[in-house]
């Protein structure tokens, strides 16, 4: 199981832009209060803006909610990498950049990234905390074969008129049933749209958990390690990180390369289920609501973690709606 954790680097970053706050990585409890004072706005606020201004939403952000969002962008730009989904563009776009979540790992595939983001503070934090100099607008300038970001900030006024003028979409959003649903309609927005999905979605038809069900959300999990100053600054508060979920989409209007048919392949998209005589996991490979299952007289241990994909070779015994493994498919 493959654990996410923060660079030495990335910390020291965090540690030297508190200090212009007058707070330091061990003030645990400081901190912890700035974080609750924000989760409260979120949560009380959820259409507002983020107060930049603020000194202790500035603290929240740098020492909390930046590491988390980093730690998710990461896995999703590994997945972009592993279907080789950034090939195709030169240049990219990132809509409400914040402090970078995000940008930190498109720099590390993009010379030319122009940054979306209303807010000079984080403008400001951002633009001293990396060592590429990025241009910043607030009108949406696409160049051809560019890719458009967001990391949390879908919200932020964009339309499909808008989305429909990149070559290709990459796009972060919370985990909750609200969003993650929205984010599958509008995925099928965008295939009527001409794009095709790369990620996490193995085929091109309609999103199965819409099509025959009212409440499964697709979205993902990563599990994660963080550092003793972290955890610290957890102790004082009433949630804990130990894995984080988001969902996300990689959708291009370049069509992926297939090299297996459609059904032969499919992800685990749900968290391991155990069941009388049974372990199973949601997954997807087509416009059917499927779970792979192992009984438990054939083997206790199941083969595959949420996200990972399965090729599948030949036939496939089913019952039901379940794919039944028998030993350990090729990843």
């Amino acid at each position: 199981m493959k654990k996410y954790k923060l660079s030495k680097e990335f910390e020291i970053k965090i540690a030297t832009h508190l200090k212009n706050l007058n707070v330091q990585l061990n003030d645990s409890k400081k901190i912890a209060d700035a974080v609750l004072k924000m989760s409260n706005f979120y949560i009380q606020n959820p259409s507002s803006k983020t107060p930049w201004n603020e000194s202790w939403c500035q603290i929240a952000q740098l020492s909390y909610y930046l590491p988390l969002n980093y730690l998710r962008a990461q896995n999703v730009v590994e997945e972009g990498h592993r279907v080789s989904f950034f090939e195709d563009f030169e240049a990219c776009v990132e809509v409400g950049v914040g402090l970078g979540a995000l940008t930190f790992h498109l720099q590390e595939i993009f010379k030319n990234i122009e940054g979306m983001e209303i807010s000079s503070v984080s403008q400001k934090i951002f633009s001293q905390m990396t060592s590429t100099p990025m241009k910043f607008s607030t009108s949406l300038n696409l160049a051809p074969k560019s890719l458009l970001s967001f990391s949390y900030s879908l919200t932020e006024a964009i339309s499909i008129s808008n989305l429909k003028k990149a070559q290709g979409l990459l796009i972060i959003e919370p985990s909750t049933h609200q969003d993650a649903r929205q984010l599958q309609v509008l995925r099928q927005q965008l295939l009527n749209e001409g794009f095709y999905a790369w990620a996490p979605c193995t085929h091109q038809g309609q999103c199965p958990l819409l099509l025959h069900s009212q409440k499964d959300w697709c979205h993902h999990r990563i599990h994660v390690e963080m550092p003793e100053w972290f955890l610290e600054i957890e102790r004082y508060l009433p949630f804990k990180n130990r894995t984080l979920t988001f969902s996300y989409l990689l959708m291009s209007k370049q069509c992926p390369q297939v090299s297996l048919p459609q059904m032969q392949k499919a992800r685990v998209i749900g968290d391991i289920l155990e069941e009388r005589g049974k372990t199973k996991a949601l997954i997807c490979r087509g416009e059917e609501r499927e779970f792979f299952s192992i009984l438990h007289k054939d083997s206790k241990v199941f083969p595959y973690e949420r996200g990972d994909i399965a090729l599948l070779s030949g036939e496939v015994e089913k019952k039901g709606n379940e794919i039944r493994i028998k030993r350990e498919e090729q990843r």
